[in-house]
């Protein structure tokens, strides 16, 4: 019962602040972003609140997240703060795949707890992963999500984009292609010699 009332307590206090911040810690090269949508905002209480929705997953993300969540921690203050000014940062990731074959459910939070007494927690970063698992319904959803992200404008500029990345990684694969390819026929040329000798 405890638990339920602090979730309640927490996601109120998520959703009464209006003031949205611009989403600094996000690459700005879509290229190495792998995340779709990213929304940074504090709560009335100060907490920190980051929200992106993960397209591609591998297991080195939970590090990427666990980076971003200590960025966002450590940037709260300056340098010769008080650290009890600190507030806790959530980060929500929505996954569209499953995070961990081994754990039952699709809800997943991380938090720092003592091994051996796990009611005491050290607050200040809060990890939750919530699997978006692959089937039409979630595709349908996904490729409305992003196409509402952006303007008519931004949609053209991400598709022109994209295309450019399309365009360079035929270039470069053909160039590697190519490359494998005279590598094969010098190293026959180099083992028939050495066969001769």
């Amino acid at each position: 019962m405890k638990a339920n009332r602090s979730k309640r307590r927490l996601w109120k206090d998520i959703w009464t602040r209006k003031r949205i911040f611009p989403a600094e810690l996000v690459s700005e090269n879509p290229l190495r972003k792998n995340s779709i949508v990213d929304v940074r905002c504090r709560s009335n209480r100060g907490r920190q609140f980051i929200v992106e929705m993960q397209m591609a997953w591998s297991p080195e993300f939970r590090q990427r997240v666990l980076f971003n969540a200590a960025k966002a921690y450590v940037r709260q203050l300056g340098k010769g703060h008080d650290y009890g000014l600190l507030e806790p940062v959530y980060l929500l990731n929505l996954v569209n795949d499953v995070m961990d074959a081994g754990l039952p459910g699709y809800y997943h939070s991380y938090r720092m707890v003592h091994e051996a007494y796990s009611d005491r927690v050290i607050e200040g970063l809060r990890l939750v992963f919530i699997e978006l698992l692959s089937d039409p319904e979630v595709g349908k959803a996904l490729s409305e999500i992003r196409a509402s992200a952006f303007t008519d404008a931004e949609l053209v500029g991400y598709d022109k984009f994209w295309d450019q990345v399309g365009v360079e990684v035929t270039l470069y694969n053909s160039g590697e292609r190519k490359g494998r390819a005279e590598g094969r026929v010098e190293g026959l040329a180099e083992g028939r010699l050495e066969g001769e000798r």
